[in-house]
């Protein structure tokens, strides 16, 4: 600024691209501020200036002399003020307007605009004439617009016309001046609909159809009156997620002032099912509005997703409804009676996606405690929430939704391995909604068929039989839902393994026979804190026949032979047979040093085993060790090796991991008998996360070593794991 003088520079940018750049300098003066364009540069061009351009800003007006831009064909020129100005516009380039709609997407690909408008407030005229060339949007045929308005004394005939190949848009009237008032008749005519698909591109994967209609519009500009209609023949749309197909045959919306009427509009899905929808959008203004609907379809296919990576939940989905929509541009009720019907076939994929390592979750922070107990300050925090509650739009959802009993429902819980569960089952439940996010559900689901497929790749792959009766009881939370779920596998096989050291050896015989056994899954607790337990049972038929493994079963059920029972019912499900009770085996007390060259070449053996099972298994973790020693447990020295095995599975979005190992002497003793048979040590470990973050766990475990004065040493127990991080240094640089 120096003294009645000042430079100004004005830029306006988005993403880094310069919008438009204006340099002027300004003069004060009695007539008001004089405001001179020294440059003008848009999207980093350059445009030409009128060396005499002025620009000056007086008293409730604005005046253009000489205002003039242009760079090659485009010349933009405005003369005048407010009570009558001249605007020209010549070969303006529509693709610019790109950077100001989204900046990495080019939704207009071709268009130019050229236009005048005259205005005169003193003489009541106004004059209109423009148009713009082979607009292009997308991959849309070329659309060509012309709108003109040229004053006839106190009449402006008024005349718009959208064109393009197969698809009109007419406003035909008259503005009337005397009275500020209009008379149009607005036509509509569309033939080809796939033309406005780019409109709807993340929503819709394809559209077609025709829509037609007329729409007679009067009064005044302010206060306009509608009165007309659309109509919608063969449209065919189709949503992208959730993929559903509607389908309109000869549907008719009614519009006018009170809004918008639907009568008996039906839409089938595509397998000519009908979905009927009434009622009103009501609206003075078309910017606040209040809708009363109703939805009513006996038997719609609403979800028809293809098995595809793209879409996590994947079939169809068949409902029955009577739906009631009340609301305005705030508040909305939902009241609603849904049946999941029998033909629905729905799978939900679970998803892999990796767990944020850096959370503030976790963090301890250090307050002071008699600020955190201050009475004004809990008052005023309930204070602000009782404020920003009452702002929040209501949303109120009360439903009756109902399940067919033949409806399927399949949960994948790892795609990669195979593992899914599938369900059949009925129930009535209650779910409501309201504003403040809480979330309510009453009622039964009782599975009456269903099976989880239980799969370690090449090791097993194991289809348990759900039990029907098997349900999920909610009360109120849906996270807290009651389980009880108990899922069988039956598996036929000798019983030596599991009572060899109970019986005499003239009874061998009779437990060589394989019987057939039923291992359960058994899942008890709540939805958020599930219980998993296994179960071994035989028919009341056998069990009568064999008293001595009846009685081993039941004593198997005893809380402390748990770790007994996990591991029999891992060899059932992976070795296809018991695990005989760990035996002690004499070996030769003389190889010291070929101990240490078996552990070398145990090493290099363990190594391409473990490369070869990570190749060859994904999704589950493989580790096989191999180690020879030294046992002078007899009065001679023997060496022994053992392999040692862990096999690690997660499951239910890695929240559940369960892990096997164990070890087993695998060579034979100098006399050629294998030491190996009978001396099995199995480990199994369960880790559950109680918390999304993980840093709260719950750990089931049971471990089994040898020591060389102790001999067989088990621990089994249940532990409480907690996680924290804490914070080093400033709150944004985490260690």
């Amino acid at each position: 600024t120096k003294g009645d003088s000042a430079l100004s520079n004005f830029t306006l940018t988005r993403d880094s691209i310069s919008i438009l750049d204006i340099a002027t300098h300004l003069k004060s003066s009695k007539d008001g501020v004089y405001i001179y364009l020294d440059s003008l540069a848009s999207f980093d061009k350059g445009y030409n200036i009128d060396p005499n351009n002025l620009v000056v800003f007086g008293d409730k007006n604005l005046l253009f002399d000489h205002f003039t831009v242009s760079k090659g064909d485009l010349e933009i020129t405005i003369e005048g003020d407010l009570n009558k100005i001249h605007l020209t516009v010549n070969n303006a380039d529509l693709r610019n307007l790109n950077y100001l709609i989204v900046s990495d997407s080019a939704i207009i690909r071709n268009g130019t605009l050229d236009g005048k408008v005259f205005y005169d407030r003193t003489g009541k005229q106004i004059d209109v004439q423009a148009t713009i060339d082979s607009l292009i949007f997308k991959n849309t045929p070329p659309i060509n617009i012309t709108a003109r308005a040229i004053t006839e004394g106190a009449r402006v005939p008024i005349e718009f016309s959208l064109k393009s190949a197969t698809n009109n848009i007419d406003l035909a009237g008259a503005y009337f001046m005397n009275n500020s008032e209009i008379d149009a008749l607005l036509a509509v005519d569309i033939n080809d609909l796939e033309m406005f698909q780019f409109l709807f591109a993340d929503k819709m994967e394809e559209i077609s159809g025709k829509v037609n209609g007329k729409t007679r519009i009067t009064g005044t500009l302010q206060k306009p009156k509608y009165q007309g209609s659309l109509r919608f023949l063969d449209v065919d749309f189709t949503t992208a997620k959730p993929r559903s197909n509607f389908k309109l045959r000869d549907e008719i919306i009614r519009l006018d002032n009170s809004g918008v009427t639907l009568d008996e509009f039906t839409m089938y899905d595509q397998w000519d099912n009908p979905l009927i929808l009434n009622g009103t959008l009501r609206t003075e203004d078309y910017q606040s509005f209040e809708y009363d609907l109703t939805l009513d379809t006996d038997n719609y296919l609403l979800i028809n997703n293809p098995s595809s990576e793209e879409y996590q939940l994947q079939g169809i989905l068949v409902v029955g409804s009577n739906l009631k929509l009340k609301g305005n541009e705030k508040d909305t009720y939902v009241d609603a009676n849904i049946i999941i019907k029998d033909t629905t076939e729905l799978t939900y994929v679970t998803s892999r996606e990796n767990i944020e390592l850096l959370t503030g979750e976790g963090i301890v922070e250090f307050v002071d405690p008699e600020q955190a107990t201050d009475s004004l300050s809990i008052s005023q925090t309930q204070s602000f929430y009782d404020s920003l509650i009452s702002t929040l739009p209501n949303f109120n959802l009360k439903s009756v939704v109902s399940l067919e009993d033949q409806a399927v429902f399949r949960v994948i819980v790892d795609a990669r391995s195979g593992d899914f569960i599938e369900v059949s089952g009925a129930a009535d439940l209650e779910l409501s909604f309201d504003r403040t996010g809480n979330v309510l559900l009453e009622g039964n689901y009782s599975i009456t068929q269903g099976f989880y497929q239980l799969s370690f790749y090449d090791l097993a792959k194991k289809k348990f039989n759900i039990v029907p009766g098997s349900s999920v009881n909610w009360t109120g939370n849906p996270n807290s839902g009651d389980l009880d779920f108990k899922a069988i596998h039956r598996i036929s096989t000798s019983s030596i393994g599991l009572i060899g050291h109970e019986i005499g050896e003239n009874e061998t015989a009779v437990y060589k026979k394989a019987l057939p056994y039923e291992v359960g899954i058994v899942i008890t607790g709540t939805i958020d804190n599930p219980l998993i337990s296994f179960s071994l049972e035989l028919p009341k038929e056998e069990k009568a026949n064999y008293p001595a493994l009846a009685s081993k079963l039941d004593r198997l059920k005893q809380p402390e032979y748990e770790s007994e029972l996990n591991k029999q019912v891992f060899g059932l499900l992976v070795l296809g047979g018991f695990i005989p009770e760990a035996s002690g085996s004499d070996l030769d007390q003389s190889l010291i040093a070929a101990t240490a060259l078996s552990n070398s070449v145990n090493s290099i053996l363990a190594s391409q085993l473990n490369r070869f099972a990570g190749q060859l298994v994904k999704g589950v973790d493989i580790n096989v060790g191999l180690q020879s020693y030294g046992d002078y447990t007899s009065g001679g020295g023997q060496t022994r090796t053992a392999m040692d095995f862990r096999v690690t599975k997660r499951m239910m979005d890695e929240r559940l991991s369960i892990e096997v190992g164990g070890g087993m002497d695998i060579n034979s003793d100098q006399s050629g008998a294998n030491t190996g048979g009978d001396s099995f040590r199995g480990d199994i470990t369960v880790i559950y996360d109680l918390t999304e973050s993980g840093s709260k766990q719950l750990k089931v475990f049971n471990n089994e070593t040898y020591d060389i004065i102790y001999h067989e040493i088990r621990n089994t127990g249940i532990s409480l794991i907690f996680i924290k991080e804490f914070d080093k240094g400033d709150k944004g640089s985490k260690q």
